[in-house]
């Protein structure tokens, strides 16, 4: 039995594994949205005269994930469901892990600046997400109610921070990166692919009808 306790002891906590792979599929999906919403003119032109109904219920839809799957990051260690409490992946519950451990003042930290972030975010998740709230509804959005790109990509950050202290911790070191330079060139390719799709028709039209 010791045998066994000891071995758990010294093993990355299987909650803190789990929570790092889906910080990896959060941030591949970030640098997806990232560059398909890029900041260049020309590519914001193209999907604006492509497709541009598609592309802004893609962004509603991408963003609405981002700000549910930062719910479940920030959710407590435990919730009351029926049945009793259920334990919840989470910062939360990282925070609990690491209670006795070398890092747990810095875990506090990361977890209390990634509180701070999520609070307005929490207000759009809980009124416009989870349910939709009637006074909400019926009137002008708040400056209050807003998702930053810039503070959802923070605190996936910070959650990837402290699953690198256990990782450090137990295993001298985080296998995985947390950038986006492993992420397959899926946004690239697409927006290459409908530029020479765009160009075609356009050359199409000109033969057709000759210059507007």
């Amino acid at each position: 039995m010791e045998m066994e306790t000891s071995a758990k002891a010294n093993t990355v906590p299987q909650v803190v594994k789990w929570m790092h792979e889906q910080v990896v599929l959060a941030h591949l999906d970030l640098a997806e949205f990232k560059r398909v919403y890029t900041e260049n003119d020309e590519d914001l032109e193209l999907l604006n005269t492509a497709g541009q109904l598609f592309f802004v219920r893609l962004y509603h839809l991408y963003r609405w994930s981002f700000i549910q799957a930062l719910g479940r990051v920030i959710y407590p260690k435990k919730s009351n469901v029926k049945g009793g409490p259920r334990a919840n992946a989470s910062l939360d519950h990282l925070v609990q892990e690491s209670i006795g451990l070398p890092f747990e003042d810095r875990i506090r930290l990361l977890k209390r600046e990634a509180d701070g972030i999520w609070e307005p975010m929490k207000l759009i998740r809980d009124r416009m997400i989870a349910h939709s709230d009637l006074e909400l509804a019926l009137s002008e959005t708040t400056s209050e109610m807003r998702a930053e790109t810039v503070d959802i990509e923070r605190i996936f950050t910070l959650a990837g921070e402290c699953i690198k202290l256990f990782y450090l911790h137990y295993e001298n070191g985080c296998k995985v990166s947390y950038g986006d330079t492993l992420h397959p060139p899926g946004a690239a390719l697409m927006l290459k692919y409908l530029k020479i799709g765009k160009e075609a028709h356009d050359a199409e039209e000109l033969a057709l009808y000759g210059p507007l």
